[in-house]
């Protein structure tokens, strides 16, 4: 059984996203799920007091009625005070001279969070889901795990951006300058010769409780800084960091990476060509499990019968209640 994280803002459409996903819980086998942790992601005393009833008198009984006892909701202050990182939260907007955190802030927060979460995770495994991931086919443990071995998702034949060897590079290079080059084919080589394949920095993630355990005490005990702070001050993603350190105390062998569709639409996507008639069949055969969409998708309706394409493409898989919730998202100005 895993334990899954979804670390939410203060925000309308985050929010709203969210609730999608809550909707959507039906869609896992509930017998792999041992808890449900709900972060939320502000600095807001008396929004998280506002969310909390909200969510306990409302937002909870969208989960089937036999996973409700496991969802559980954490302020992020709370859990940095439970990790011994109680001043976290007022550390300055303004951390790394080579960019400004300010609107980003929660965001680079939102990384760490999922990070030190393992201090409190029970269950070998734990599952982190983006807000905006929501489940449109049923979600068992293969999805997770091949012959009992976790799986890392790559996409084959996708360009790696700039922005992305730089993470991968800079994450690296915190366990004894492993990375030698990132090649074309997206392979890493170390200096004594080893190939890894990269990963995608993807939801939904599988961390392995006890690494993640063992990666903030090897920087917090390599670098004499907070693990928290010393995140902040660098340019790379939880994700890459944890796989980084795998490949680093040689662990990266107990993860298989597998090649997976494309499922998760960006700022910068074409609705035509990401739900397209691909993406529904592979919807309609299984294959695809989760769809994470971008949470500013209503401002991407540029051309005539947009909005359409979305609507058809979730009449496939979701039932009236969504499709409405779907609906009132998106078009919301």
């Amino acid at each position: 059984m895993f334990t899954f994280v979804t670390i939410i803002y203060d925000d309308y459409y985050d929010n709203e996203l969210f609730l999608l996903q809550t909707k959507t819980m039906n869609n896992i086998d509930n017998n792999i799920i041992s808890k449900i942790i709900i972060i939320f992601n502000t600095e807001n005393d008396e929004s998280y007091d506002n969310y909390k009833k909200k969510f306990y008198d409302e937002i909870i009984f969208n989960y089937p009625d036999n996973i409700q006892s496991k969802v559980l909701l954490i302020y992020k202050k709370e859990l940095y005070i439970v990790c011994g990182l109680n001043n976290c939260y007022s550390l300055p907007k303004s951390i790394n001279p080579q960019h400004t955190l300010n609107d980003n802030y929660g965001w680079h927060i939102q990384q760490i969070l999922k990070i030190i979460v393992s201090k409190i995770i029970d269950t070998e495994h734990y599952i982190v889901l983006d807000s905006k991931d929501h489940f449109i086919n049923f979600t068992d443990y293969s999805c997770f795990f091949e012959n009992d071995t976790p799986i890392f998702f790559q996409k084959e034949n996708i360009e790696t951006c700039n922005s992305v060897k730089q993470s991968i590079i800079s994450s690296f290079m915190y366990f004894h300058n492993t990375i030698k080059k990132i090649n074309d084919s997206q392979v890493i080589c170390d200096f004594d010769g080893n190939e890894y394949l990269t990963i995608k920095p993807i939801t939904p993630f599988v961390f392995k409780t006890k690494y993640v355990i063992e990666l903030i005490q090897y920087i917090s005990g390599s670098f004499n800084i907070s693990f928290d702070l010393l995140f902040l001050l660098k340019d790379f993603n939880e994700f890459q960091l944890y796989y980084s350190y795998l490949i680093y105390s040689k662990k990266s062998s107990e993860y298989k990476i597998v090649d997976v569709p494309e499922f998760k639409f960006w700022k910068n996507s074409s609705i035509p060509i990401f739900f397209n008639n691909d993406l529904i069949d592979n919807g309609k055969n299984k294959i695809i499990k989760c769809i994470g969409v971008y949470k500013d998708i209503r401002f991407l309706f540029v051309n005539e019968g947009d909005d359409i394409i979305v609507f058809n493409f979730y009449k496939n898989f979701l039932n009236d209640d969504q499709i409405i919730h779907i609906k009132n998202l998106f078009l919301h100005q």
